[in-house]
């Protein structure tokens, strides 16, 4: 293989191993930020709705004793209403938890718990709408209350485990990071390392031979033409190297 040759294959390693070190940490670089917003948006999406949740059964349970407060026809379609609005929210926010949530047992007793609320809660409304406050209060006291606190210790179970699963997801894109860099750092120390051997290696082909050829030359030069060049590689350095001698043997004689 000729010297231009291996400068150009040496050349063309060199390119590719770093195209290939910028390619994959371009890569890199794209996996952490997709991780790291994967991790960032489920953990916000899912610790917002379980945060919501609780609120909002907290919400309803209020709403419930404006109703039984009410002391005027205006003031029972108020909290009548609220307390629709207060329903119509634990609906959506157990719909939109239930899409992709992992915790599945835990959501399926906290929609049972919210079921047989609501269901306890329309009881008391018919009752507080008949006129009957006092055994609206009583039945709230009483059949709704176990429920209710059923209702709300899984809320605030779900928002304790969506917290903990935010910061599983956080971990998860700190060690894709933490590993990427690792990675990128060995290639980058292989490149080094690769740079250094070959540019060692030319040094010695080339600076090799050009000190000999002006050691050689030097002889030459104060007439003493009995040592040639010994390098007899088949690239060009080894051509010149026997053109040289062959010259210096017709010379001399």
């Amino acid at each position: 293989m000729g010297v231009r040759m291996k400068l150009g294959l040496s050349f063309t390693t060199m390119i590719a191993m770093i195209a290939i070190l910028g390619a994959y940490a371009l890569w890199s670089m794209a996996a952490i930020f997709s991780a790291s917003h994967e991790a960032e948006t489920i953990a916000l999406k899912y610790m917002k709705n379980a945060d919501n949740l609780n609120v909002a059964v907290s919400d309803y349970r209020a709403a419930m004793y404006k109703l039984l407060e009410a002391d005027t026809p205006e003031s029972k379609n108020t909290a009548i209403a609220e307390l629709q609005k207060r329903t119509s929210d634990i609906d959506q926010l157990m719909t939109d938890l239930s899409d992709g949530i992992i915790f599945t047992d835990k959501m399926n007793e906290a929609k049972s718990n919210w079921d047989k609320t609501h269901a306890h809660g329309e009881n008391a409304v018919r009752l507080t709408q008949a006129g009957d406050t006092a055994a609206a209060y009583s039945y709230m006291l009483h059949d709704m209350a176990n429920d209710y606190r059923n209702l709300d210790k899984n809320t605030d179970e779900l928002a304790t485990l969506e917290l903990q699963l935010a910061q599983e997801q956080v971990e998860a894109a700190d060690s894709i990071y933490q590993n990427a860099k690792i990675t990128t750092i060995i290639f980058l120390m292989a490149i080094v390392i690769l740079t250094v051997l070959l540019g060692y290696y030319f040094y010695r082909l080339i600076g090799g031979f050009l000190s000999e050829f002006l050691y050689i030359s030097q002889r030459v030069h104060d007439g003493d033409m009995t040592k040639g060049l010994s390098y007899t590689g088949e690239d060009e350095f080894g051509q010149i190297a026997a053109s040289y001698n062959e010259t210096l043997n017709k010379i001399k004689n």
